[in-house]
């Protein structure tokens, strides 16, 4: 399999986002860069428009939120 697809994103990326850059705003960069970047593999691999594959049900999507709750150390 091809790692360069986007449909193989099985990991977790940890960014530090501007504090005056609303979250909503990047996950709205997000969602058309999923547009752009898996849509055509989506119809290519299953012979169907992205649009097609959300009103069936399916989802597919990149979005960030505060980790404010994680916990990477035991208290």
């Amino acid at each position: 399999m091809n790692s360069r697809r986007w449909p193989n994103n099985g990991i977790f990326t940890y960014i530090r986002k501007n504090p005056n850059t609303a979250i909503e705003s990047v996950n709205e960069k997000l969602e058309a860069f999923v547009l752009k970047h898996v849509g055509p593999e989506l119809e290519a691999g299953f012979g169907i428009t992205f649009e097609d594959f959300k009103k069936n049900g399916g989802i597919y999507s990149y979005y960030i939120f505060p980790t404010t709750n994680t916990h990477l150390f035991r208290n």
